[in-house]
């Protein structure tokens, strides 16, 4: 219990716990040096959460005209070894960790942190189901035309944000929202459709930032933790499609949840994302579909004087919590409509774009004791009435739709400590839950193509 000066002196010190930390940040954040594949952030630039934010990679830093780095003439990229990474004078001193590999794959990811990336967001395709010989992501491509992050191998004109469809819109059936419709009538029904859909549109995505080593050692954002797509540019409806989470694997690559802690400067189970506007004076939400699993979601909307700033409460990671939907904004100059971001296609490919992936045409068998092929022998009607039967035995998922936000007034955000690497904000935590419904996935599938004949 505590006394009655006790109790006069709280709020000072809760006052004054945030500055302490950010001194005690900075006085360690400084960085005499970088090393060619660090995740560099030489002009401190962060987000709302304390993300980096359009973040580069160290050679860039060392000489702004180096070319777009190898990962393989800096690293060892063979090596399954973080602590071997960091050793190299010319790979990273940073706290990288390695998921993977797991069965059918020779390589895992090499993980750094969080990072918050802009760019034009371009359709890439879906890896098609694991029991098909893929690995259930939605592949997509982000372009920025200072070329931050990118590298040389597959694909060397974009990074790759990805994330596993059975943690995603496999989820947010029934919420008539962009990403259900996306799934269902574009994604699941033609691929060129899909293509000509995200051809470019403005695009803010938080991932992890790491180095796919199953594929040539490619930048992804894998998973990927948020993604708002500008889907319409029109100040009166101005339409963003988006969702939101705090964790996500790798795809089958990889054996782990890649946990995003709590925010590590305030402690807290949110998620912040700015939605940038210019030349308004007022903004008003005048559409929300949202739906989301969270135990108690609530989000708040903020003014702020370059767009909206929305904040989203999230359960812990290891409840796997999410929030998916639309939003549509109208933003106005004193009673007048706000000029458009004409931000379609800001960002295009400097040339040819990047072939698919070799495994991304051809499946491949990825361990599973020949059942991709095994499935294909089905005439057309097992082979559905397989897929139904797969269908319904996911586990549900409980989801509610989410009140329209509340409008708040906070006062500015204090300036971000000048941090080097944000290693510590990522959690790996065994996929247990994912690995054990896949093995009695596979017990199904091996017994229904048993009683069709095939062994």
């Amino acid at each position: 219990m505590l006394t009655s000066s006790e109790r006069r002196l709280a709020p000072l010190m809760r006052s004054l716990v945030l500055p302490l930390f950010l001194m005690t940040l900075l006085s360690l954040g400084g960085c005499s040096s970088w090393k060619n594949m660090d995740v560099a952030n030489p002009n401190w630039k962060f987000d709302d959460n304390v993300i980096p934010k359009n973040p580069v990679w160290g050679t860039k830093v060392l000489n702004a005209n180096n070319p777009i780095p190898t990962p393989s003439n800096f690293c060892p990229t063979t090596s399954q070894d973080p602590t071997q990474w960091i050793a190299s004078p010319t790979c990273t001193g940073q706290a990288v960790h390695y998921d993977g590999p797991t069965q059918g794959c020779s390589g895992g990811h090499l993980n750094y942190f969080a990072v918050n990336y802009e760019g034009s967001l371009y359709w890439q395709d879906f890896s098609g189901p694991w029991y098909h010989g893929g690995d259930d992501d939605y592949n997509f491509l982000l372009r920025r035309n200072d070329q931050a992050l990118y590298s040389t191998a597959w694909p060397n004109d974009a990074i790759g944000p990805e994330f596993d469809s059975d943690e995603t819109v496999d989820d947010w059936d029934d919420t008539n929202t962009w990403w259900d419709n996306f799934h269902h009538n574009i994604v699941d029904k033609d691929a060129a459709l899909a293509t000509a859909t995200l051809n470019g549109q403005y695009s803010i995505v938080i991932g992890l930032a790491a180095l796919d080593c199953e594929h040539d050692c490619h930048t992804e954002l894998h998973p990927v933790y948020a993604m708002f797509i500008h889907i319409k540019d029109d100040p009166s409806d101005d339409q963003w499609a988006f969702f939101i989470r705090n964790w996500g694997d790798e795809g089958w690559c990889s054996n782990n949840q890649e946990y995003l802690n709590d925010n590590a400067i305030l402690g807290s189970k949110t998620l912040k994302i700015r939605i940038p506007h210019a030349g308004f004076t007022d903004v008003a939400v005048i559409k929300w579909n949202v739906w989301s699993s969270a135990s108690n979601p609530s989000v708040t909307e903020q003014k702020e004087p370059d767009g909206a700033l929305f904040t989203f409460q999230l359960d812990d990671p290891s409840s796997q919590s999410w929030y998916v939907g639309d939003v549509s904004f109208q933003w106005t100059n004193n009673g007048r409509p706000a000029p458009p971001r004409n931000d379609f296609k800001q960002n295009p490919p400097g040339g040819a774009t990047s072939p698919l992936r070799s495994a991304d045409v051809n499946r491949v068998d990825r361990g599973l004791d020949g059942i991709p092929d095994k499935i294909k022998r089905l005439n057309p009607v097992s082979q559905k009435d397989l897929v139904d039967k797969l269908s319904q035995m996911r586990p549900p998922v409980n989801k509610h739709k989410v009140s329209s936000p509340k409008i708040t007034v906070e006062p500015p955000a204090a300036a971000p400590p000048k941090k080097t690497d944000f290693g510590n904000t990522i959690t790996q935590a065994p996929n247990t839950a994912r690995l054990e419904q896949r093995k009695k996935l596979i017990v199904f599938i091996t017994e229904y193509l048993r009683k069709m004949g095939i062994q």
